[in-house]
């Protein structure tokens, strides 16, 4: 995908439809910044019945077409999640690369691990949605692959991939589980000499490593822009009348965090759960 840099963001609306739409469109015009794309158009839908080919209705994938074919975006994002068959059946529709919303995320985070612990998670993040989407994929080409008790040549092929992910994704989960062990050691160690440890917490972008920065003069990354924080970050702050403190700059959340992302990070969130003090930026 690198390179598309300019797109029209479909936008589906589900019921209950009750939420406001504003505040979620700009979500996700600012998730696509963050990846380093630019949304020109929103194209709003709401969506009660998903049709089986496209998801959105044929009408509508028309006259999305139209609007490709008078703006020449590079690529189209939608912001739920669609099986491969109906991505491939949209991107041969409008001619143009789709994305969906969990995939930009993980270019985000592809972009932001700097740490070893924080590129192990990202990778299993990515490795866990492409076996999510392997999976739909095999299940597709064993309504139309070979004959009664054998498989076709693309299911033996993704069958071969798919193994090939769970053998990475088990091998990254243990070498995660080791480096989270030694942190784990250092923690149990604090909280052996008593310092009290407050998690900085809140949406992304909300200016966590800002505060962070500002109360213990440190120099964490604190960029304006979604995720800029990825592994848990500790800095000492001393408060007169309490002693020494540990702040620690947490990993931001979004409306509908994948459960993939969600997975890879969850050591993160129990930083939070662990913490004396919970200190949300709002």
């Amino acid at each position: 995908m690198k390179g598309n840099r300019s797109g029209i963001l479909v936008f589906v609306e589900r019921p209950p439809f009750s939420e406001p739409f504003e505040p979620l469109v700009e979500e996700m015009v600012e998730i696509a910044r963050s990846a380093g794309r630019s949304i020109t158009l929103v194209v709003p839908c709401r969506v009660r019945n998903p049709f089986p080919r496209y998801y959105l209705s044929r009408g509508k994938v028309e006259e999305i077409r139209e609007l490709i074919a008078a703006h020449a975006p590079d690529f189209v994002l939608i912001n739920i999640e669609i099986t491969p068959s109906q991505q491939r059946n949209l991107e041969e529709a409008w001619g143009i690369p789709v994305c969906t919303k969990q995939a930009v995320i993980h270019e985000i985070f592809a972009q932001r691990a700097r740490t070893a612990q924080g590129k192990i998670k990202v990778e299993l993040a990515r490795l866990r949605y492409e076996l999510s989407r392997l999976t739909g994929k095999g299940t597709e080409l064993s309504r139309t692959g070979g004959g009664i008790g054998t498989r076709g040549p693309g299911e033996q092929k993704i069958e071969v991939e798919r193994r090939k992910i769970k053998d990475r994704i088990a091998f990254l989960t243990r070498e995660l589980r080791r480096i989270e062990q030694q942190a784990f050691t250092q923690k149990g160690l604090r909280r052996k000499l008593g310092v009290l440890q407050v998690a900085i917490v809140g949406y992304t972008n909300a200016g966590k490593s800002t505060l962070m920065n500002a109360l213990t003069g440190s120099r964490v990354y604190a960029g304006a822009r979604m995720f800029a924080t990825l592994d848990p970050t500790s800095r000492r702050l001393f408060v007169p009348g309490i002693g020494d403190v540990i702040l620690i700059d947490t990993v931001g959340f979004i409306r509908e965090m994948p459960e993939t992302i969600k997975d890879a990070f969850r050591s993160t969130l129990e930083e939070v759960k662990e913490a004396d003090v919970i200190l949300e930026v709002i």
